[in-house]
């Protein structure tokens, strides 16, 4: 299968599932990624705010806050996107496509002698690490730009948004670790 074959297949998917599923396999991840070292040392989490039937972050981005936690959430600025800094889950407002999105606070960049946690979105990976995202590039341009910073790429999906093997391209940047609603897969 394409790409583009792969991401109609998987939107087909996501939308069968009930708004109850979303929840209850959200709160799964959530528990898993809560529980992890690497969100229990990390200082800052870079983060998507979830949309449509995306994998839930809200309860995330406001547990990372109440635990003091410097949360980034991103915005689509043209081609790109930008990290920017919130303190409140207020903050967010629709975006490009509806997409929440925080209004210019300060920027929030990578820090460069740290692991840097992040959770990646997308619509199919694989257990190599590969992802297929929405088409636009956003993430693998943001890691293109900061490739000497120690990225730990995390993606939060649904099971049937894993697959043997999906397309990938040397511009494509791998993932570090996929958490469904059953299991984790650390790529090596």
């Amino acid at each position: 299968m394409t790409k583009q074959q792969i991401r109609l297949h998987i939107k087909d998917l996501k939308e069968g599932l009930t708004l109850s599923d979303i929840e209850n396999y959200s709160q799964q991840m959530s528990s898993v990624f809560l529980d992890s070292i690497e969100y229990k040392q990390s200082s800052r989490l870079f983060c998507y705010a979830s949309f449509n039937q995306e994998v839930r972050t809200f309860p995330i981005i406001k547990k990372a806050l109440a635990d003091r936690k410097s949360v980034a959430v991103p915005k689509v600025l043209g081609d790109v996107i930008r990290f920017f800094e919130i303190h409140s889950l207020e903050e967010l407002y629709p975006g490009k496509l509806g997409i929440p999105e925080p209004d210019k606070q300060p920027e929030a960049y990578p820090e460069a002698k740290k692991d840097n946690v992040i959770l990646v979105p997308g619509l199919a990976f694989d257990k190599k690490g590969n992802r297929i995202g929405y088409g636009k590039g956003y993430y693998d341009k943001y890691f293109a730009e900061y490739e000497e910073v120690n990225w730990i790429k995390i993606a939060l999906a649904y099971d049937f948004q894993v697959m043997n093997r999906v397309p990938s391209e040397e511009r494509d940047k791998k993932i570090n670790r996929i958490i469904t609603q059953t299991k984790v897969i650390e790529i090596l």
